[in-house]
């Protein structure tokens, strides 16, 4: 998803990736936005939850420091946090999950057992479905897969690596760059230089590939088509290459919506109340940007933090509050780019 996160299961590697509602792949490192079930928009930085606010157009904190920097969802509205938490029994830091419950403020948790590695992702639609990328080290598998909330995953589409519309198995993938829930409720993504639709009953089609969407390949970008979003009835489409916000519209014509800013990569996208949100990360840290129907840019405030002592009390820690307690499982995050862990 961005630096595609991969969760080691067995033989497998099982890649989440990042999206927001619409969303996808951002670049290494960077936080990506994520589109909550009942459809919020919320990003991990600076070790805290941020919320976009999109009454005030600003970014409000809405967890204290937690020492969030990805963000993951279940199927109930609640975002995970991978972080680290201090045991003062062994003198060492141990691996946890910050949940944050809109409403419920922060508890420690743990995945539910019969959802396994399938607990949480980064792409959720609004019946709770969670959607997750199945990829093989040797790249002859890539495949689609879904979570109906409270159920197994079931195969949505794809198997054999390659790039073929088709229903089910009989599609085809090769590496994603990014994963989008449009309104229609099918899932959006991002497959090489394409742009393909998968329908609820798994029928892939692809929307648009070549030309614009072509002219970052070849650039030192590994699958240079990042982010990915849905709205108004356009496909957006984040390309790190050239750092343009590309349009998709309903008859599959490309063209550019916006260029970005010279000092900042394209992180990560959403759509929500009638504007494109776009997520930039640089050397200065990240900032959310809001682009108009007519391509205008906006830098969204950060909202100021409470003073000292006046924050939410905020984390409960699980085990009857035992601090003391054994860390939870947790599944294994990496960044294939780098090999490093992310999150643990």
């Amino acid at each position: 998803m961005n630096s595609t996160t991969l969760v080691r299961l067995g033989t497998l590697s099982l890649a989440l990736v990042a999206a927001t509602g619409m969303q996808a792949q951002a670049a290494a490192g960077a936080p990506v936005l994520v589109r909550a079930a009942a459809g919020q928009i919320y990003l991990a930085d600076q070790g805290r939850i941020l919320q976009i606010d999109t009454a005030q157009q600003r970014l409000r904190p809405v967890t204290p420091d937690i020492s969030a920097r990805r963000l993951l969802v279940d199927s109930e509205n609640n975002l995970y946090a991978p972080s680290m938490r201090y045991d003062p029994r062994a003198d060492l830091y141990r691996p946890t999950m910050w949940r944050y419950s809109p409403g419920g403020g922060v508890t420690e948790a743990k995945p539910a057992p019969s959802a396994g590695q399938f607990a949480f992702s980064d792409v959720v639609d609004a019946q709770g479905n969670l959607y997750f990328w199945q990829v093989d080290a040797k790249r002859m598998l890539s495949r689609i897969l879904l979570r109906p909330k409270n159920g197994a995953p079931i195969l949505l589409a794809g198997h054999n690596w390659g790039v073929r519309d088709g229903k089910g198995a009989d599609a085809q993938f090769s590496r994603l760059g990014g994963m989008a829930v449009g309104p229609d409720g099918s899932l959006y993504v991002c497959d090489d230089q394409c742009v393909r639709r998968v329908a609820r009953d798994g029928t892939v089609t692809t929307l648009a590939r070549g030309g614009l969407l072509s002219l970052g390949a070849g650039r030192g970008e590994d699958n240079h088509l990042g982010a990915i979003t849905v709205g108004d009835g356009n496909v957006f489409v984040a390309d790190r290459a050239t750092k343009r916000v590309l349009r998709i519209d309903a008859a599959g014509e490309v063209s550019t919506l916006v260029h970005g800013a010279d000092d900042w990569q394209l992180a990560s996208l959403a759509w929500t109340d009638g504007a494109l949100y776009v997520l930039e990360s640089g050397s200065g840290g990240n900032r959310v940007v809001r682009i108009s129907p007519e391509g205008q840019r906006q830098v969204l405030p950060r909202a100021p933090l409470p003073p000292p002592g006046a924050e939410a009390p905020p984390l409960r820690l699980s085990d009857n509050g035992d601090t003391d307690a054994r860390a939870p499982f947790l599944p294994m995050f990496f960044m294939p780019a780098t090999g490093m862990p992310l999150g643990i």
